[in-house]
């Protein structure tokens, strides 16, 4: 359970809720992590396969854990985007008015059903 909680508060595994809903004014998306804490290297390094790496290919592992960091904080800020953003039902309380019904489609004439008139 430790484990898990390292990965959500370093942001490596970020935790959130999407419920799209028909109610008005809804948070579709609800980001239930807070803000990334730590280093994700620090979160990394305590998995066999990514300390393997670091013993192996320290440089190499330097540069990866240095882009999963920038993903991470990419994707927090991201997420954090889209968290704030409320859905708003067309025509509720912002003065659109909502059409009782649609226009009558047109009327296309369907191949085979043309009259020489009509050609």
């Amino acid at each position: 359970m430790t484990h898990q909680g390292d990965a959500v508060s370093t942001g490596y595994w970020p935790l959130y809720r999407f419920r799209p809903s028909d109610e008005e004014h809804t948070q579709p998306f609800h980001l239930d992590s807070k803000a990334p804490v730590g280093s994700v290297s620090d979160f990394m390094t305590s998995e066999a396969r990514f300390a393997m790496l670091k013993r192996s290919h320290p440089e190499r592992a330097d540069e990866l854990f240095r882009l999963a960091q920038q993903d991470v904080d990419e994707r927090w800020r991201y997420y954090s985007q889209i968290a704030g953003v409320e859905r708003v039902l067309p025509g509720d309380k912002v003065g659109i008015p909502v059409p009782e019904e649609g226009p009558e489609p047109a009327q296309v004439p369907q191949p085979g059903n043309v009259t020489k008139d009509e050609s």
